[in-house]
């Protein structure tokens, strides 16, 4: 996009905030300009100019309408404006303008589903506008889902506008080593990019589709730091996929440490997520004592299935062993 062009998305006169399908497709729509490009979303617009919204409520909404919607779905804060046209016999459509997202700003994503309502025929559907997690962009005038390629640009935009800051960061040692090393594969940037930034924000953690990626691409000859190893299995942990593989390259201790930083620093969701495969690994690769550290941990939990599982601790074959060995 040239500078002094911006994208545009236009709603006709039939589009009201009163209508759940058509706040959600507004917020998928904010996400992918602030992902992607400033952009301008006009509502009550057709053939080139503003005819205004049929509902006089929506004319009325403000800019912390907007704001509370989105705060509804999204963590990161996303810079708009609003403005108010006139439209024909006293019809006022809007202009919001969306700015795109910068360092140290990370990309719009939805916190939760957004779904509602539809009829279909006589009867009602759930209709999901984007799912949880999901990565929306802009391509060719329209809005769609992130792509490999998109991640990429995305993530070497950021590491750009953040060049400056990670310079100036002596805890942010992966940041110069990714720019001291262009031929470093994306993965590994990728990699290394998640790991900078857990260290800001411990929620930054890899979906299941980016440690395949990683598996797939990894190899005995790459070398992989310490804080990298345990950034991939504290993310294997909350879903299972490659924890094995991971935990079976890492010492006893990292594993440990991995699980204790996962119980006592982590968010609850992440927490309420992995205590299964916590319990599995543990089992399977610590000693008594660190299993009982853990079990004390999960004790101290808010969460009941927390406890439950502490209290609950299967007896492995292994752990009856230890204990008649001890």
């Amino acid at each position: 996009m040239e500078e002094g062009q911006m994208e545009c998305e236009v709603k006709g006169s039939e589009w009201s905030f009163q209508n759940k399908e058509n706040k959600l497709e507004l917020v998928r729509a904010i996400m992918a300009f602030a992902n992607t490009c400033d952009g301008t979303i006009k509502i009550g617009f057709r053939d080139g100019k503003y005819i205004g919204i049929d509902d006089p409520t929506t004319g009325e909404i403000d800019p912390a309408d907007i704001s509370n919607l989105l705060k509804e779905y999204i963590d990161t804060p996303i810079d708009f404006s609003i403005k108010k046209k006139k439209g024909k016999c006293r019809k006022v459509g809007l202009e919001i303008r969306v700015t795109k997202l910068r360092a140290p700003r990370m990309w719009a994503i939805p916190k939760k589903d957004g779904q509602c309502a539809v009829r279909r025929g006589n009867k009602s559907e759930n209709k999901c506008i984007f799912a949880k997690g999901a990565v929306f962009v802009r391509r060719t005038g329209q809005i769609d889902k992130a792509t490999a390629g998109d991640y990429t640009r995305m993530l070497l935009e950021w590491l750009r506008e953040f060049t400056e800051e990670c310079l100036v960061n002596p805890d942010i040692n992966a940041m110069r080593m990714i720019l001291s090393n262009p031929n470093m594969p994306q993965w590994h940037q990728y990699l290394a990019i998640v790991t900078a930034k857990r260290r800001l924000s411990r929620e930054a953690m890899l979906t299941g589709t980016d440690m395949l990626w990683v598996l797939s691409e990894w190899t005995s000859n790459d070398r992989l730091s310490d804080t990298e190893m345990e950034l991939l299995l504290a993310s294997a942990l909350r879903r299972g996929n490659t924890m094995w593989f991971w935990a079976a390259h890492m010492t006893q201790e990292a594993i440990y440490r991995t699980i204790i930083d996962t119980l006592q620093k982590d968010t609850d969701r992440d927490k309420s997520d992995a205590w299964k495969n916590i319990i599995d690994l543990a089992n399977v690769a610590l000693t008594k004592d660190q299993i009982n550290s853990i079990k004390e941990a999960m004790q101290a939990s808010r969460y009941t299935h927390l406890r439950q599982g502490a209290n609950n601790w299967p007896v492995t074959k292994q752990s009856k062993q230890q204990g008649q060995a001890d």
